[in-house]
């Protein structure tokens, strides 16, 4: 009998240890809910200029499913902080917030562009130690602004800035492909990887910068201040060295096999007539990259097969007829490969390797590779890389035959 009770008491004061969970909870009352990080380069002395994007939460609490200015109040607020380390600075800021600060919840990370275009090689170590922040965060850089103006600027429809530009990241990625997703693990593995620099999307304010911080911009058909996804930043060892537009950024993509969905416009017929194009829609991209080696000099062949629908036509050309579909082709096939060539010029004129042609070589020549890892760069910007595109036409829409007459 003694033994048994004995047993009970074990088996309850065991059952209460899991009950002593909680000792370190926090109230949702007493934390600020941070969206978003900016950093910015102090201009006149080392250190980062740290900026937090702090969520309202009864700005943005709503019974319907709008968010436009139906809610009272900013949703959010901007705090700012100097010092020589992001650390310091998080530390240092609990001067200004009424409520603890709270990283779990951050979904963007933006960096200006003075920042990025001194050295971003020792900015991260903070978020890799830090047990709040997650290495899946997404970064972008602030183009043409800086950070901290970037998170001032308040949206609609998406009332929290950082979820609109997480939103406006995830939907180019899907149907424009001009941009990317980049995540804080993404760009350490780039930096301690070999043969490998880095890209990361830009953002940048379209309007007036100073009228975007106002409750006014929720409440107009017209803002005066809109954020935009716009370009490629290509690095090198760590510092912005040049953005790529439009078809770059497309070829940017297509060389890393990233390529989703995308328009892209080709005349129609030899004539110089600016009106009459052919819009395609990318429906699928596939690329290789393949390694060889003669006399101890890489070389390197991108291989990409696109296939895409007829979305516009705006000149006389018959569709129903298998000549007029395998000139599209010929034209879309030739402008492909042209971004695709542009975009590796972009890298090998400032030697930069951000498609990672040397992690290609690494795997398939794993000995030469060794042999020119100290001097990549020097090498990959005379390298030789050919291009080889395939393009296919599967659909044409709803209509075959032109109702435009030459």
């Amino acid at each position: 009998m003694r033994t048994r009770s004995a047993i009970s008491l074990m088996l309850i004061g065991l059952l209460l240890i899991p009950l002593t969970g909680c000792w370190n909870s926090r109230e949702l009352r007493d934390l600020s809910i941070i969206g978003a990080i900016g950093i910015d380069k102090l201009p006149d002395k080392p250190g980062y200029k740290v900026s937090f994007q702090i969520i309202n939460p009864s700005a943005v609490t709503t019974t319907g499913t709008g968010g436009g200015g139906g809610q009272s109040g900013i949703p959010v607020t901007v705090y700012t902080g100097n010092g020589r380390s992001i650390f310091e600075v998080i530390r240092k800021t609990s001067g200004l917030s009424p409520r603890q600060l709270f990283f779990s919840h951050i979904r963007l990370i933006v960096i200006g562009e003075t920042l990025a275009r001194e050295d971003l090689s020792n900015l991260f170590d903070f978020f890799e130690r830090s047990h709040e922040i997650r290495l899946t965060t997404k970064l972008v850089v602030s183009r043409g602004s800086s950070a901290e103006q970037l998170l001032q600027v308040l949206t609609p429809l998406e009332r929290i800035p950082s979820d609109a530009i997480y939103g406006k990241l995830e939907s180019t990625k899907s149907i424009w492909s001009e941009s990317m997703i980049t995540g804080v693990d993404d760009v350490i593995n780039r930096l301690i990887g070999p043969g490998k620099q880095l890209l990361i999307s830009g953002v940048r304010i379209l309007g007036d910068q100073d009228k975007g911080g106002e409750k006014a911009n929720l409440d107009k058909t017209k803002l005066p201040a809109e954020i935009e996804i716009k370009g490629i930043a290509l690095f090198k060892n760590g510092r912005l060295e040049t953005w790529l537009d439009g078809g770059k950024a497309r070829g940017a993509l297509r060389i890393q096999d990233k390529m989703n969905s995308s328009v892209v416009t080709v005349p129609c017929k030899d004539r110089d007539d600016p009106a009459a194009i052919a819009a395609i829609e990318i429906t699928r991209s596939r690329t290789k990259v393949k390694a060889t080696v003669v006399d101890g000099e890489p070389a390197f062949r991108v291989y990409v097969r696109e296939e895409g629908n007829v979305g516009e036509v705006s000149c006389a050309v018959d569709l129903s007829k298998k000549e007029a579909i395998e000139e599209l082709e010929q034209r879309w096939r030739s402008k492909t490969k042209q971004e695709i060539r542009e975009a590796i010029e972009a890298a090998q004129s400032r030697s930069s390797d951000v498609y990672g042609f040397g992690e290609v070589l690494n795997r398939s020549y794993p000995r030469t590779w060794k042999k020119l890892e100290d001097r990549w760069s020097e090498v990959f910007a005379d390298c030789e890389i050919e291009v080889q595109v395939e393009s296919f036409i599967r659909r044409s829409g709803m209509r075959t035959k032109p109702y435009i007459k030459e």
